[in-house]
């Protein structure tokens, strides 16, 4: 899959489902610490329950790539943030029940799953490049903003 296609179908997928589940306070922007981790946060969330949703027994090696990344992105939320681990699980199991009972969630056409699809990640070599660049973009600790959303 072509890295480019992959980011798009991420941008859609991020202003479709997007939610804020997150204080207001690491939402503002546009300014010059912008950093988009909320955005994929968000994403990641969304894509972990429309597989556990959609897809159950399906797909093993992304939806752990999915649970390792969310673990990454909370780590990341509770360092840099006012929020407990146990405020931001909750707010998270939350919001994958909300995404988990979207009507038509699991249709083929025209919804999360055709976007969810676009994002999968299949290979060992994608699956560790996306893991680097997860890592990369939560290297450096600041406040985590939505924007830009991919």
């Amino acid at each position: 899959m072509d890295c480019k296609f992959r980011h798009v179908g991420m941008a859609f997928f991020c202003l479709l489902a997007f939610q804020p589940a997150f204080g207001e306070e690491v939402l503002v922007g546009p300014g010059p610490n912008d950093n988009g981790i909320l955005c994929g946060f968000e994403i990641t969330l969304t894509a972990k329950a429309v597989s556990d949703t959609c897809f159950p027994g399906k797909d093993a090696e992304f939806k752990a790539f999915l649970t390792s990344s969310l673990a990454k992105y909370t780590a990341f939320t509770v360092r840099n943030t006012g929020q407990t681990l146990k405020e931001l699980n909750s707010q998270v199991e939350r919001r994958m029940q909300e995404v988990g009972k979207q009507p038509g969630l699991c249709a083929p056409e025209g919804g999360q799953v055709e976007l969810y699809s676009a994002m999968r990640i299949s290979s060992a070599a994608e699956l560790k490049a996306a893991e680097k660049e997860i890592d990369e973009l939560l290297a450096v600790d600041r406040i985590p903003t939505l924007n830009p959303c991919l």
